[in-house]
């Protein structure tokens, strides 16, 4: 019987360390959201969260414009295995093209 008591006591405080992580991450989910959706409009936070969720290797680019606000993700790489680094010209010209590109818009 002092077994049965131990076992319900350990299951009860497992029980609510549960529910108090759950909790805490329903939390920070909330608080991230709310931050994503103070720098871009709800529109674009959608289809930004399923590009970033994919991670997709091979996309280089997403962008959606509205009237609202344009969101563009550019990622740079080296070589496939990531050990190699981009010398400073590279990433000057990389920049250069991408301050070309902005002053289109």
């Amino acid at each position: 019987n002092a077994f049965m008591e131990v076992m319900n006591r350990e299951g009860f405080i497992e029980i609510r360390r549960t529910q108090a992580l759950s909790k805490q991450q329903r939390a920070a989910a909330a608080a991230r959201q709310a931050m994503l959706l103070g720098v871009v409009p709800p529109h674009v936070a959608g289809p930004l969260r399923r590009w970033l969720a994919r991670g997709d290797a091979a996309t280089i680019c997403f962008h959606e414009s509205r009237a609202e606000a344009v969101v563009c993700v550019i990622v740079l790489r080296g070589a496939e295995d990531g050990s190699a680094s981009y010398s400073s010209s590279a990433f000057a010209d990389a920049h250069a093209a991408v301050d070309a590109l902005v002053a289109q818009c």
